[in-house]
């Protein structure tokens, strides 16, 4: 019969290495205490309080064949920012990441695209779209790096998600365009990180 708390060497022996959580889902069938929040509750919530509405929001008016900014749009639109655009229709200047995360751009995900300036350790911009394509998020993402620039000029540093066949077409527009200040995938199983040359995260 059932013996709550009853143990065998060879349980014993399954359970080491493992965390708890694979415990629970793999050996105990446990299905409540095998899920656990990615992110501490407590803190979600506190973050929820603290967050803002956009200081401005609205569209991005770029060059689809170079992948440069021409203007930003004010009013109805994907893109929302946490900093005010200056009078000349500019940015203030950063130390800029984008990082992408793709879809297939047939309205069932969207494609998001996050802006965080380095320098003050904050997320200042999000571009949300479930109906673009790759290669143009891609042209998109691009032309918003060169929006954010740092101080002499130079654009933002893009990464995205490198996997599957919309990582595929996204990268191979990013080359296509000759952007070349893009984050290279971290080597795995290595006791030092190093960069590889595959783009992408």
């Amino acid at each position: 019969g059932y013996a709550p708390g009853v143990r065998s060497p060879w349980y014993d022996r399954m359970c080491e290495g493992m965390l708890a959580q694979a415990i629970a889902q793999d050996l105990d069938i446990d299905a409540h205490s095998s899920t656990v929040l990615f992110f501490d509750a407590v803190l979600v919530r506190q973050l929820m309080y603290e967050a803002r509405p956009a200081a401005w929001v609205g569209s991005l008016d770029y060059d689809k064949d170079q992948g440069k900014p021409k203007s930003l749009e004010v009013g109805e639109g994907k893109l929302s920012l946490w900093v005010a655009p200056k009078a000349d229709g500019t940015v203030p200047s950063g130390t800029y990441t984008i990082a992408a995360d793709i879809s297939f751009g047939t309205g069932k995900t969207p494609s998001c695209a996050s802006i965080f300036n380095a320098a003050i350790g904050r997320k200042v911009g999000m571009y949300v779209d479930p109906w673009i394509e790759p290669a143009e998020f891609a042209t998109f993402c691009v032309a918003l790096c060169w929006m954010f620039v740092d101080e002499s000029g130079e654009p933002a540093l893009l990464g995205w998600d490198g996997h599957g066949p919309c990582g595929a077409q996204f990268k191979n527009q990013v080359v296509h365009l000759g952007y070349r200040k893009i984050h290279y995938r971290q080597m795995e199983n290595l006791l030092t990180a190093k960069s590889s040359d595959e783009p992408g995260m």
